[in-house]
């Protein structure tokens, strides 16, 4: 008898069955929540700009306030004042994101970064992240040196929620699985485009989070793309567990998000896509457990946001009661949210 041969198969049965133990622990259910402990209507301070200025996307840098608007025009703002300094071209790109003081321009899976030096935007670096891309990877997120993290898009192969990809190496790992196959369908690219989602890198980069536009569905992973947390949001409205085939019966769910150590912000405006936008939206947050925080019911159509820790105030743009593109500030006073030490306080001056 080969006892040699015996050993190895055993210790091959051993390596399995720890594989499988292990693989088993990785299994995350689904968790339904709905109650938030904090959960109230929140009036915002709204501020008139210049007659024509459009306000749809805008992101901080250090301090100053870059907003995106029509035929790729960018306007500079200080932040807090809110005293236009300049309008220019922006740079030319399919998708924008911004991260650790950087900002992502992508067409292509081609991203140049930007950084803001004397009032200018200046490409202080490019990298490739995909090949044969028809337009655009989306949200562009660094997971660590290098590595770089973006959804998975319509136009994309396979079945994977998001791509991880080492810049240097040249090497691609695709992971996450869709809440569901793409088999009520009748293309594949009819069911990831029902199925549009971003991403978000959390500021230590110990994990991120992935949200689905129509679907109340937010997934946290851990830095190596292990599943932690998959929370579904029940709701009245379009509280669909798949997204619906038909178009027209579409809950517009999630918006633009944030996040920071602490804290994952989600736009919430709850729309059916057909139908007329409303001067309202709401505001969600969550902890990085998947815990409900917040609900905060706004008075305003927002645009898109980001939280400032510093006077822990939400800052964005908006459509209100001035009945024109404005921006807004909501401030974090109500447990429990800790009351951050003010650095001389929000004092928004136009």
């Amino acid at each position: 008898m080969n006892y040699r041969g015996l050993y190895l198969i055993g210790f091959c049965c051993i390596i399995s069955i720890l594989a499988s133990c292990n693989q088993e622990k990785r299994m995350v259910s689904v968790c339904y929540k709905r109650s938030f402990p904090v959960d109230t209507v929140m009036p915002v301070q709204e501020y008139a700009v210049e007659e024509d200025a459009k306000l749809p996307q805008l992101f901080k840098l250090k301090n100053r306030l870059l907003v995106f608007g029509d035929y790729g025009m960018m306007n500079i703002y200080s932040y807090p004042e809110l005293q236009l300094i300049c309008s220019q071209e922006g740079p030319d790109g399919a998708s924008r994101t911004i991260g650790e003081g950087k900002l992502y321009i992508e067409k292509q899976g081609k991203v140049e970064v930007y950084e803001l030096e004397n009032d200018s935007l200046v490409q202080t670096s490019s990298f490739a992240i995909a090949n044969k891309v028809p337009y655009s990877i989306g949200t562009v997120q660094e997971l660590r040196p290098d590595v770089y993290i973006y959804p998975d898009m319509y136009d994309f192969p396979g079945m994977r929620e998001f791509h991880i990809m080492d810049t240097q190496k040249r090497q691609c790992v695709s992971k996450g699985d869709y809440p569901e196959d793409d088999k009520r369908f009748k293309r594949r690219r009819d069911f990831k485009v029902g199925y549009m989602h971003s991403l978000r890198v959390k500021p230590d980069k110990s994990a991120f989070v992935v949200v689905y536009s129509l679907l109340r569905r937010v997934r946290i992973y851990d830095k190596k793309g292990e599943l932690c947390h998959d929370i579904f949001l029940e709701n009245e409205a379009g509280n669909y567990k798949v997204v619906p085939k038909n178009a027209s019966e579409r809950y517009w769910h999630f918006g633009q998000f944030f996040v920071t150590d602490k804290y994952i912000y989600l736009l919430n405006p709850d729309k059916l896509g057909i139908a007329d936008a409303e001067p309202r939206c709401n505001i969600l947050v969550l902890d990085w457990d998947g815990n409900l925080v917040a609900r905060y019911k706004l008075n305003v159509w927002v645009y898109d946001f980001f939280v400032d820790e510093t006077d822990n105030v939400i800052f964005g743009s908006c459509w209100g009661n001035l009945k024109k593109d404005a921006f807004f500030s909501l401030p974090l006073k109500n447990p429990p949210f800790p009351v951050l030490p003010a650095k001389g306080g929000f004092h928004l001056k136009l």
